[in-house]
């Protein structure tokens, strides 16, 4: 099972969508662990990030998750390519080793702190009888 409070890395783009879908390296993943947030790089290997985020967004599995873009790139093209796609937020790294830091704390503040996740998909809804 994943364990919630733990950070999962992956190196590329390929390994994300195995990760995700519990399939590949991940295929002893439980897809009923819940995931609270996905950081992408736009610029990963193999398979960029805005593909790995479209993975995301058409899976029933993943579609709620939040995703937020933390990437070097401000490119206009790009900030917009990830909104139309479906990214929750989108973060220009900074540079500086202790900005990058503050930046991830404050990211890890809302979504994992004060942000109300949604339920996992087939979890009764209050209208439910």
């Amino acid at each position: 099972m994943v364990d919630p409070r733990r950070v999962h890395r992956v190196h590329d783009g390929v390994e994300a969508i195995d990760f995700l879908s519990c399939s590949g390296g991940y295929a002893s993943r439980r897809p009923d662990a819940p995931l609270r947030l996905a950081l992408l790089d736009i610029k990963l290997p193999r398979i960029d990030g805005l593909e790995v985020l479209e993975h995301i967004r058409a899976d029933p599995r993943t579609s709620l998750v939040p995703v937020v873009m933390l990437t070097s790139s401000k490119v206009e093209r790009d900030v917009l390519s990830a909104y139309r796609l479906g990214a929750n937020g989108y973060v220009q790294k900074p540079v500086d080793f202790a900005r990058f830091r503050e930046a991830l704390r404050c990211l890890g503040t809302f979504w994992l702190s004060i942000n109300e996740c949604a339920p996992p998909m087939g979890s009764p809804t209050p209208d439910d009888p």
